[in-house]
């Protein structure tokens, strides 16, 4: 056993043949016979006598890629601040899903660019909020470890 798990697997050729187990790799780096490295996906099995075989991504997202500038990171920002009903609890309204949905729209349409759907802006908003998270523990870490006062280099801050 090299590097893997060894697994079992029985391969017949017609229904009357004797069985015979049949090792099967599994790991993510599989050397082939010849000394070529060959990458496998983790969840891809290769055999000695098979192939290697790679998963395919799943590239089922219709919408075009909307190109996030400077100009328009600052506009979605500032509109979306200036919608409480979207981030903020104490917002009578924030617990209203249709309520949070129109603003949402108003939000797409307030922004006027082209192509732009609700769910990219939901997501643009949340990998804003991921980094800001992120970066925030950063500055309070470095703070904690060295009582010093660290500034946030990200434009967003």
């Amino acid at each position: 056993m090299i590097d893997g798990l060894i697994l079992s697997n029985v391969r017949t050729s017609s229904p009357n043949a004797i069985l015979a187990p049949t090792p099967i790799k599994l790991q993510k780096h599989v050397v082939s016979s010849m000394s070529t490295p060959t990458m496998i996906s983790s969840t891809s099995y290769s055999s000695p006598n098979s192939t290697t075989s790679t998963t395919s991504t799943n590239s089922s997202n219709p919408s075009p890629t909307i190109d996030w500038t400077h100009e328009r990171i600052i506009s979605l920002i500032k509109l979306y601040e200036k919608k409480s009903v979207l981030w903020n609890p104490s917002n009578p309204e924030y617990f209203h899903r249709d309520i949070r949905n129109m603003v949402y729209d108003d939000l797409v349409r307030e922004l006027n660019i082209p192509d732009l759907t609700v769910n990219e802006t939901k997501r643009k908003l949340e990998n804003l909020r991921s980094y800001f998270r992120r970066e925030t523990k950063k500055l309070q870490d470095h703070e904690r470890k060295t009582n010093e006062k660290l500034l946030s280099r990200w434009p967003y801050y």
